[in-house]
């Protein structure tokens, strides 16, 4: 159903040619979410992970939100 899905909206490859997954939802929602500026440990609760999971993955993106702020 996922790939299917993904072939209609013309979206199965990334734009390295690599098949998206699942996966790739979820790292977006994150991503997309911190940019916003949301908070990571309500973040951490709704996809249930834990703050050391999403805090190995994405604190180089948090690093540059709190830089941006502080400039």
């Amino acid at each position: 159903m996922f790939c299917r899905l993904l072939h209609h909206a013309e979206l199965l490859k990334n734009n390295s040619g690599a098949m998206r997954t699942r996966y790739c939802l979820r790292r977006h929602y994150l991503t997309t979410e911190l940019l916003a500026g949301k908070d990571m440990h309500i973040l951490a609760k709704k996809i249930g992970a834990s703050m050391t999971i999403l805090d190995r993955h994405y604190s180089k993106l948090t690093a540059t939100l709190v830089a941006g702020k502080l400039a």
